[in-house]
C-alpha cells in the first residue's frame, strides 16, 4: 500500500538542464505531478501521490525526482 519511485535517470530533465532556459520548474513542478497522478489513478482513484525530491537538482550526480504513493491513511 505503499511506495517510493526514484528517478535516476531522466531524458526529458537531462535536456531541459542542457538547454540551460530554467524550465524544468515548469516541467518537472506542473507537468509532473498530473502525470504521476493520472498513472497511478489509472490503476486505483484512491492512490495519494506525493513529490518528495523534485527539481532543480543541486549536482548533476544527484537523483532526477522522487515520488510517494499511498494507497490508505
Amino acid at each position: 500500500n505503499h511506495a517510493i519511485l526514484t528517478h535516476h535517470t531522466c531524458p526529458t530533465l537531462f535536456a531541459i538542464e542542457k538547454e540551460g532556459k530554467g524550465r524544468e520548474v515548469r516541467q518537472c513542478w506542473e507537468i509532473g505531478p498530473k502525470f504521476f497522478e493520472t498513472m497511478a489513478h489509472y490503476f486505483n482513484p484512491e492512490i495519494k501521490v506525493t513529490a518528495l525530491k523534485l527539481p532543480p537538482r543541486e549536482s548533476k550526480d544527484d537523483i532526477c525526482c522522487q515520488w510517494d504513493f499511498k494507497l490508505g491513511d
